[in-house]
């Protein structure tokens, strides 16, 4: 006779917060208990997400809950980044490091103390930033820095077989392309790294209107045009 294959040990999960009141930005709410967990940390995450696989259980990432629209209520599992708090700011390169879970305004908030800011803005400070760079996000500084991904110069990603990738547009950039702008739908994002542009001690922020007649005078939506 042949032997049976001995069965999978599979990860006990932690138990989930079952919650109702999921919603978007545009007012779409979810009618039914929404098992969310929340991990603690990136190692957290990816075990949770390993354990998943296990079950064939489906699952998405989930933000701050401020999507446009209803992809941002998961229709299985949920896995909220909100406690991947990682921040830090690198006065010398000009550069930015947090976890998925960092809300704008927090990231606003320490970068703006080293005299740098985010290129690329939206217009609420409790959006999560993985939430903002999976739908590659736009503002009123898109015209002259482009939109959000145009600022990050990597990211983490943990993908469905519960392997973490570090990506960028050198390394896995094929993963990097597709998670900016993806809406989670190849991996969650569990940590990114920004460029910041120098605004002084004394910031001000002007939008300005202009017509034009055809493409003649916007020569300063090329990039090497954009505002110093």
């Amino acid at each position: 006779m042949t032997a049976l294959p001995a069965p999978v040990k599979r990860t006990d999960l932690p138990a989930p917060v079952k919650r109702t009141d999921l919603h978007a930005f545009g007012g779409s709410r979810s009618r039914r208990d929404v098992p969310v967990h929340a991990p603690e940390s990136e190692a957290a995450l990816v075990e949770l997400v390993r354990a998943l696989r296990q079950r064939n259980t489906s699952f998405a990432p989930l933000g701050t809950g401020l999507s446009f629209d209803g992809q941002g209520i998961p229709r299985g599992v949920a896995l909220s980044t909100a406690k991947l708090q990682t921040l830090e700011v690198n006065a010398q390169d000009n550069l930015l490091r947090v976890g998925a879970g960092v809300r704008t305004g927090d990231a606003v908030a320490a970068t703006l103390a080293h005299g740098l800011m985010l290129p690329v803005l939206p217009s609420c400070s409790e959006i999560s930033l993985g939430g903002t760079a999976s739908a590659d996000t736009y503002s009123r500084m898109t015209p002259g820095y482009g939109r959000e991904s145009a600022s990050i110069r990597s990211i983490r990603l943990c993908t469905p077989d519960g392997v973490v990738h570090t990506c960028s547009r050198d390394e896995n950039a094929n993963l990097f392309y597709a998670a900016l702008g993806g809406f989670g739908l190849v991996g969650v994002i569990t940590e990114l790294e920004y460029s910041l542009i120098p605004i002084g001690v004394h910031p001000a922020f002007a939008t300005s209107a202009h017509g034009f007649d055809g493409a003649s005078g916007c020569e300063h939506l090329i990039p090497q045009y954009r505002p110093p």
